[in-house]
């Protein structure tokens, strides 16, 4: 989206997060760790051009990390709009394949090893449990979540939206 946004005026940042500079691989490192890295980014661009309040906007894990940042990190003051594209607001199940690893000895931990980002974007994680304990949406943040009636990753299908007064969900489809 970078592209597009920059040829309609925006001024656009991003950032690699939850992983090792310099890796191939991102975005497999602890949510709240990510989250950090998503704050720091969020006080460097308003630093640098005198304050000015910040739109997110994420997909996946990039849109739970933006809503993170806001309610759980306090930066809501500092955040003008939030957009998630299927964000896993309310974790995922990823299709029952979560819930299917629990049967097998080992395989949580074996993952959550591997990518501590991946449970923790599970349905039932500390990390979802704490974005959802109490409401998401906070005062002064315009939130649109888009998600498609298709979605085979962030399941169950509509586990993206935030329903929340003031919260624009929408699918694809519609």
């Amino acid at each position: 989206l970078a592209p597009i946004l920059v040829n309609d005026g925006y001024c656009v940042f991003s950032l690699n997060y939850g992983g090792t500079p310099g890796s191939f691989i991102q975005s497999t490192g602890p949510v709240p760790t990510s989250a950090q890295q998503v704050g720091a980014l969020i006080s460097q661009v308003r630093n640098s051009y005198g304050g000015v309040q910040v739109d997110l906007i994420g997909h996946s894990q990039g849109g739970m990390l933006a809503e993170y940042v806001a309610k759980v990190l306090g930066y809501a003051p500092d955040i003008h709009a939030i957009v998630g594209l299927s964000p896993t607001t309310h974790g995922t199940t990823l299709d029952g394949l979560a819930n299917l690893a629990s049967f097998f000895p080992g395989a949580s931990g074996l993952v959550a090893s591997l990518c501590p980002a991946c449970a923790d974007q599970e349905t039932g994680s500390a990390v979802v449990d704490t974005l959802d304990s109490g409401p998401i949406a906070q005062p002064g943040i315009s939130y649109t979540v888009i998600e498609t009636l298709d979605e085979f990753v962030v399941t169950p299908v509509g586990s993206s939206f935030i329903n929340e007064p003031g919260v624009v969900n929408e699918y694809v489809q519609s």
